[in-house]
């Protein structure tokens, strides 16, 4: 399973409020969501990097 940029900014982008209606996303929620879209990103860095 490959994450690419386009999927981790569309990720950021999905959790950053759009208007002044999403006041109640709360900063901890975005860090929960962010933390779990990283832990399953961070093993395919890995294992790119240490192919180079």
């Amino acid at each position: 399973m490959k994450i690419d940029e386009a999927l981790y900014w569309q990720e950021l982008k999905s959790l950053r409020p759009q208007s002044s209606k999403h006041k109640g996303i709360l900063p901890s929620e975005i860090l929960d969501r962010l933390s779990k879209f990283l832990s399953t990103a961070t093993p395919v860095m890995q294992v790119c990097s240490t192919s180079t």
